[in-house]
């Protein structure tokens, strides 16, 4: 991994920033050392093995950062649109005070927390599944957060998978954990494990809904 740094540098707001935990503080020193110009692109397993934590706490913490405002992340997706090719991570300012965000909360006239945006736009503005839940759905509770943590950790689901079972939920109108799930369950049981092969369970599954069903037959009197 490059870095264009003679060291770490973090300003003193930052650092005495109350808004920002310890953890934050240094994963944002670590994304501005990565960033040779056009952003820092490392992956989560990068940031995992050099903090000693989980993927899932790793973009915990990204999603964060990213909803105070303190960094911007874009994706670079591959010609169909279904396929995160690359995600860039830039720190806002380069590690000064952004100016989306104050101790109060966010600036009312930021364009970039426009609530008009589409499942499409939100999804290509960032490919993190915590803050694409919070974006579509409402705030995790722990209970939540730790569910789809252990999804990402614990069962190997990708998180471009984990974002297509969020968007399922919210276009059938069922926003809540339990239905994530239980699409997340099925297709575990059912070995999917790429962005694919989920849409082809997707597929399968809404060509059933629409075969016609079969008609009943009478049953007539044997005279």
């Amino acid at each position: 991994m490059n870095r264009d740094f003679k060291g770490i540098w973090i300003p003193r707001d930052i650092w005495l920033s109350n808004d920002l935990s310890t953890q934050e503080k240094v994963f944002m020193a670590e994304i501005d050392s990565l960033d040779n110009g056009p952003g820092c692109f490392a992956s989560n397993k990068h940031f995992s093995e050099f903090f000693n934590l989980s993927k899932g706490r790793c973009s915990q913490i990204i999603a964060t950062l990213e909803e105070k405002g303190f960094i911007k992340v874009k994706m670079q997706y591959s010609s169909d649109g279904k396929t995160v090719e690359k995600r860039f991570i830039k720190v806002v300012s380069k590690l000064t005070t952004p100016s989306k965000y104050s101790k109060g909360g966010y600036l009312e006239n930021d364009e970039d927390r426009n609530t008009l945006l589409d499942l499409k736009e939100k999804e290509e503005e960032t490919v993190n599944p915590f803050t694409f839940y919070q974006q579509n759905i409402g705030m995790l509770s722990p209970y939540e957060t730790q569910t789809l943590t252990n999804y990402l950790d614990v069962d190997g689901v990708k998180e471009e998978v984990l974002i297509l079972a969020i968007q399922q939920a919210v276009l059938n109108g069922k926003k809540n954990m339990r239905y994530i799930a239980a699409i997340l369950n099925d297709w575990i049981k059912s070995n999917v494990t790429t962005v694919e092969q989920a849409q082809a369970k997707i597929n399968e599954f809404s060509n059933k809904r629409k075969a016609p069903a079969k008609p009943k037959q009478r049953k007539v009197a044997d005279f």
